[in-house]
């Protein structure tokens, strides 16, 4: 579980950022930021917006929206997902998360 998804959920539990912010050793300012953020990713955006065909695939596949892999890696991947220009950290951190190689996930043939 991510800070972000304990953040979220202690909230969602009634804690005060402050305390939030204690428990964890961070500011207030630092949880309340962290909790927008997890916030705006909480959108769900379908796979059909995901340019690469093998990881769509493992998406419908998977019943997993962007804001579900966005969750699972840590990374904000909707620009990327959908424009095709995603970077080498967030490719290590999809693969990982779904399990599938490079050639599954990123290559060209369905």
């Amino acid at each position: 579980m991510t800070k972000s998804e304990n953040y979220m959920r202690l909230r969602k539990q009634g804690m005060t950022y402050a305390a939030i912010a204690k428990k964890y050793g961070v500011s207030r300012q630092a949880v309340h930021q962290c909790v927008k953020e997890y916030g705006t990713l909480s959108i769900n955006i379908r796979p059909t917006t995901v340019v690469f065909p093998g990881l769509r695939q493992w998406m419908c596949e998977n019943h997993i929206f962007v804001a579900d892999l966005e969750q699972i890696t840590g990374k904000c991947l909707r620009k990327a997902l959908s424009s095709g220009k995603i970077s080498h950290k967030n490719i290590a951190a999809i693969l990982k998360a779904t399990g599938l190689s490079y050639d599954q996930a990123f290559g060209q043939s369905e």
